[in-house]
């Protein structure tokens, strides 16, 4: 179902740190008979964030970014994500506009150096995109693979106070133009092999019939096995066995 003004979306890790809808923001399968749900209808008056996030990443920063898009309308900027210390925006990744030079590339924009993907993924596929910087150390990362990397100046992440999922900043302009799924942030970095990983092992997650819930109410895993045969998981609770 949609998520309506002024319902939560929970935070799926150990911070609980929900964010609240304005407006409302569609879900829908990532694809046909998927479990995986996708973010989207996002504008400047439909979009999630939390207002009270309160995170130190750092002066210089230790953050890693990690989501996946999929996008076709590149008529202006798409921010996924972006982070606000009070009413400052201390940047994101957004999507480029046709109107520029880099018009349909993925952009990590935080610190004093913009990366980018270097090909256009406007392409109505599944992409996953990765930033980090740890401390000076900026890297890009698409589809599991290093992209762009640099050298910046510090930058102060050190008094994040709002987290915007879908739109730039406190007044929610660029938002993004597609649809969203699996967003984490973290104030860790992650290493090229753990980033080759992921998406080797999430990318199966976008599939037409791809299962990832767990049956029941319990998820607390009691067993697990593989069949190599059929190459699924089943996963066992104390409400049965999901595949």
């Amino acid at each position: 179902t949609n998520k309506t003004n002024g319902q939560t979306d929970p935070d799926r890790s150990y911070n609980n740190k929900a964010l609240t809808v304005t407006g409302t923001v569609t879900k829908t399968p990532v694809a046909t008979g998927a479990d995986l749900v996708a973010y989207s209808g996002f504008s400047n008056v439909n979009y999630m964030e939390n207002t009270s996030f309160s995170v130190n990443f750092g002066n210089p920063p230790t953050i890693s970014i990690i989501f996946w898009q999929k996008i076709t309308d590149i008529s202006d900027y798409s921010y996924a994500v972006s982070f606000s210390a009070g009413t400052s925006i201390k940047g994101g990744i957004s999507n480029g506009a046709s109107s520029t030079n880099y018009g349909g590339q993925g952009y990590f924009f935080m610190g004093s150096e913009t990366l980018y993907t270097g090909v256009a993924i406007n392409d109505d596929n599944w992409h996953c995109l990765v930033g980090t910087i740890n401390g000076t150390d900026k890297r890009f990362y698409l589809d599991g693979k290093l992209v762009a990397s640099d050298t910046i100046n510090n930058h102060d992440m050190s008094g994040i106070t709002r987290i915007h999922v879908g739109s730039y900043g406190t007044t929610h302009t660029y938002y993004h133009r597609g649809s969203l799924a699996l967003l984490r942030v973290s104030n860790s970095v992650i290493s090229s092999e753990q980033v080759k990983k992921m998406y080797e092992d999430e990318k199966h997650l976008f599939d037409e019939n791809a299962k990832c819930t767990l049956y029941g109410t319990s998820d607390d895993v009691k067993a697990l096995a593989y069949d190599e045969v059929t190459d699924h998981l089943h996963v066992g609770t104390s409400s049965g066995r999901s595949d």
